[in-house]
């Protein structure tokens, strides 16, 4: 078989030689940087291959193994079809912003392979056994693929980005891709992903619960490899959920930048915005450095605070997705008028059609005042899941008190929309307050000044409870109810609550509603009753 060896990128010389010469085998160094216009001018009867795919394979499989057919199925291809592969290849990679780190760029690549390709399931093998370039690179112009024709293109795709990849194969033949962030490598599943996203749980949302963050990742037995011992498990990194919600965030900023109208330069009339952005001049730059905006209302600022909230929304919704606002002066401010300012911005969006993520609102205040608010305007978000990980994103208020009494905050009842579906309060005097009325399914009570919280109405209803720092007796008061058979509490966060001398893990066993049970800095020496436990 005559080879004839491009060590570099193809050119209108090497083409017309190869066409002269007619080698049986043309093969590249890489895919990166190639012209697909002078891939697709070779002859058709010229097959190719590339060098790191044929390396990898005579290294996966022993050579005699190798049947000759199988073989050149697996690692050759016509000029057509390695241009066409190539050019999807730059399709996608036009999206990648020069901005974009690596975990940026795998990210948005990933999420483009997810939407491009379907997994092709055992089933369709069997009636169909002529499908063997869905485990090649040409899985990617068939838009249908194998979990090993999956871990190739992706495995392709960030050789040329430059980013180290590796392909890890199952003990059942599941394979896998590994990246290296930093010098470290984490794992990804595009096959899993793919399938999720295709499937009626997922509802046309994507999903990324199996790219770089998933701590289990090789306790599922769909990953079990001989390639890794028990000790190298233990060293298997993720990364965390903040990282790639960051690159969640910055894909969207690009996108946002590319296929919408410029976005105006918009300056702030308060005091408080001018002193948070830039200049006090809010553009397309300093907005993708503003992951929370904190803002101290002071009654003078309140009404030019509320005008400047109202035409951020208007054009950068995404700086109020997550606000804190707070009120350190003693004094009542207008809470209201921000308040109303946020959320009315986000009903204009939502009848201009775009896209409306749920808000997170924060405010810290010791005035009661503060907290006599009206949220029965929160409009519905149009968006689920925004942050695309295994947990979703929801509308949530968060109320902190930061006197030194407690501060009585029954007047929300019936001023909460059906819209907001999380609550934390942290030291107030809960007496009265009734959730009944509310789609509240989350509630995290905080802080040793919380009191009355056995009077709450309606608490048994929330599906996910968090408390923190409580003492003994408000601990024990909504303990009870919380983890009662009529609850429907199903997941509980339990953080600095002296646990001592206490069988708490036998006490949460005895209901059998808890799905997730999470214990942080609770000072647990007792661990009776964690055998009642899958996880």
């Amino acid at each position: 078989m005559e080879v004839f060896k491009i060590k570099g990128i193809l050119t209108k010389e090497d083409v017309a030689k190869i066409n002269e010469i007619m080698p049986t085998v043309v093969e590249i160094a890489t895919t990166k940087g190639q012209d697909p216009a002078l891939i697709a001018s070779l002859s058709p009867k010229i097959k190719i291959r590339i060098k790191d795919d044929v390396e990898e394979k005579i290294e996966e499989k022993e050579q005699d193994v190798l049947k000759k057919d199988y073989y050149e199925d697996e690692t050759f291809y016509s000029p057509e079809e390695l241009a066409s592969v190539i050019t999807s290849f730059q399709e996608i990679e036009k999206g990648i912003d020069p901005s974009f780190s690596d975990v940026d760029a795998a990210l948005y690549t990933y999420m483009e392979l997810i939407k491009r390709i379907s997994p092709i399931s055992i089933h369709e093998l069997q009636k169909n056994d002529n499908l063997i370039d869905n485990n090649t690179l040409l899985a990617l112009t068939k838009q249908r693929a194998f979990p090993t024709g999956f871990a190739k293109i992706y495995q392709e795709a960030m050789r040329r980005l430059g980013i180290p990849c590796k392909i890890i194969t199952g003990d059942n033949g599941y394979a896998w891709n590994e990246i290296e962030i930093n010098g470290t490598y984490y794992p990804l599943d595009l096959t899993y992903d793919a399938a999720y996203y295709r499937s009626e749980e997922a509802k046309g949302e994507l999903g990324i619960c199996k790219f770089l963050t998933d701590k289990e990742f090789y306790f599922d037995p769909l990953h079990k490899t001989s390639e890794y011992s028990e000790k190298d498990l233990k060293n298997i990194r993720a990364l965390d959920d903040s990282e790639i919600g960051k690159s969640l965030e910055k894909i969207e900023y690009t996108r946002r930048k590319r296929e919408k109208e410029p976005r105006p330069e918009l300056k702030v009339i308060s005091k408080t915005l001018s002193e948070i952005v830039k200049g006090g001049i809010i553009t397309p730059d300093t907005a993708s450095e503003i992951e929370t905006l904190k803002i101290s209302v002071t009654n003078e600022e309140a009404k030019k605070i509320a005008a400047d909230l109202a035409e951020i929304g208007k054009h950068y919704p995404e700086l109020l997705n997550n606000v804190v606002l707070e009120n350190t002066t003693g004094s009542k401010v207008d809470m209201q008028a921000v308040v109303d300012s946020i959320y009315e911005s986000r009903e204009v969006a939502i009848k201009k059609g775009e896209e409306v993520e749920p808000i997170e609102l924060t405010i810290s205040s010791n005035n009661a005042e503060d907290f006599d608010l009206d949220f029965s305007n929160i409009p519905e978000s149009t968006v689920r899941n925004t942050d695309l990980l295994d947990r979703e994103r929801k509308s949530r208020i968060v109320l902190k008190n930061t006197s030194s009494t407690p501060i009585k905050i029954s007047g929300l009842n019936g001023k909460i929309s059906p819209n907001v579906e999380e609550l934390d309060l942290s030291d107030f005097d809960l007496d009265g307050l009734d959730l009944t009325s509310t789609n509240i399914s989350g509630v995290a009570l905080r802080g040793h000044q919380i009191i009355n919280a056995d009077s709450v109405i309606g608490l048994e209803r929330v599906l996910n409870a968090e408390l923190e720092a409580l003492d003994t007796y408000t601990f024990n008061s909504v303990y009870r109810r919380i983890v009662s058979a009529s609850s429907d509490v199903h997941d509980i966060i339990l953080k600095n609550i002296n646990l001592h001398d206490r069988k708490i893990l036998q006490e949460l066993s005895t209901n059998p509603q808890l799905a997730r049970i999470t214990i942080n800095r609770c000072n647990v020496n007792d661990i009776d009753g964690l055998e009642n436990f899958d996880g």
